[in-house]
């Protein structure tokens, strides 16, 4: 695990980046994380955010063929 979103700068957090600047302004990851709000030992929440929406895609990928 790279960091832990506790040791972010308040600005770069995707909660607070949702109210002050909307939710429009987050990537899909950032949306995402707020749903899961935390993440595992191993990996933090925005981690585990990515590894969700890259499994999703191979999956419409896959589905797609």
């Amino acid at each position: 695990m790279s960091y832990k979103i506790k040791e972010l700068q308040e600005e770069l957090k995707p909660r607070y980046r949702a109210k002050t600047k909307g939710l429009e302004s987050l990537s899909d990851e950032d949306l995402l994380s707020l749903i899961i709000r935390c993440g595992t030992k191993s990996k933090n929440v925005k981690e585990l955010s990515l590894e969700v929406l890259q499994q999703i895609i191979i999956r419409i990928i896959q589905i797609g063929r």
